[in-house]
């Protein structure tokens, strides 16, 4: 697998400065090779949330878990997590483990799972782990750190991914800051709300069809989607092997998103899909694709309901 040149790396940190969104990759293991963070404070706080509420208002922060369980009374998911931060270090083996970064209230959650008959609590290195499994399905551990005011709390359906993860937040362990993969260590920009990174070929990951022309020339990505100042944006940063498959890359993804007007109902959403199309920049450089895309928020929310006005 190739991996980014010194001059690469700066290129793609010049398309996403100065801020992770969010994501602080010192509380993730540096053996990690996928990583999904999602920032649930940057989306409240963001004027796109704004929107969604207003052409949604049914839509509410407000959902108690005590409706579901009497001692999750006063629990608000929606309002209490700040992040959730997913990772692996084999995509392969279905290994995973999430770092939820969320108000101390929400520690009252495991009282549910301290319940349940197959519960069991545990120590490593002195540390309380709780572990449990519900109706048979495989057993989950945690452990819940303090931050302040806030808990970081550790869940993985490893013990030896959950170790690394405890090393991380306890010990100082090594983090995914000195990760030997530079497109692991990438920075995203203010306003993200979901980020993602990967070192491990497009083809491995998930239910990709790994026979895909895209799925085999993409050997690790970055990827991020924000808003900040009233403009929406989100980029990809895609690493190949050689620079001419970065080149087929882009036109591959190019002429992929060329035909986006042949889903259209009439000629009239023809021609504001290709505008919001036409919003999409493409830029190869080495072994690298950057594919970036910046629409400011009021007029991409008038495009949406002009698309659904001509539906």
């Amino acid at each position: 697998m190739r991996t980014l040149t010194a001059a690469g790396l700066l290129t793609l940190t010049l398309v996403a400065p100065l801020h992770a969104g969010g994501f602080d990759a010192s509380r993730v293991p540096a053996d990690a090779v996928a990583v999904a963070h999602v920032d649930f404070e940057a989306l409240v706080r963001s004027q796109l949330w704004a929107e969604i509420q207003r052409m949604n208002p049914e839509l509410s922060l407000d959902l108690d878990l005590g409706e579901q369980h009497p001692a999750l009374a006063g629990i608000q998911p929606l309002r209490q997590v700040r992040s959730v931060t997913v990772f692996t270090s084999n995509v392969s083996k279905e290994r995973f483990a999430a770092l939820l970064h969320v108000d101390a209230r929400l520690e009252g959650a495991l009282q549910v799972a301290m319940g349940l008959e197959q519960y069991e609590a545990l120590e490593v290195d002195g540390r309380a782990i709780h572990s449990w499994s519900e109706d048979g399905d495989e057993r989950v551990f945690a452990y819940v750190h303090p931050a302040g005011a806030d808990r970081l709390i550790l869940v993985s359906n490893d013990t030896q991914l959950l170790g690394k993860g405890l090393a991380v937040l306890t010990s100082g362990g090594a983090s995914l800051s000195s990760s030997p993969h530079a497109i692991m260590r990438a920075v995203a920009q203010p306003g993200t709300i979901v980020y993602g990174a990967s070192a491990e070929p497009l083809s491995k990951l998930g239910d990709v069809d790994a026979s895909s022309s895209v799925a085999q020339l993409v050997q690790g990505a970055v990827m991020q989607f924000g808003e900040t100042g009233g403009t929406v944006f989100g980029s990809l940063a895609l690493l190949t092997e050689k620079p001419e498959d970065a080149l087929r890359l882009s036109q591959v993804l190019q002429g992929l998103t060329a035909l986006a007007s042949l889903a259209a109902e009439n000629a009239e959403q023809a021609q504001m899909l290709q505008h919001l199309v036409s919003s999409l920049n493409f830029q190869a450089t080495g072994s690298q694709l950057f594919v970036e895309f910046r629409y400011d928020l009021a007029a991409l929310i008038q495009l949406i309901q002009q698309l659904e006005e001509t539906h």
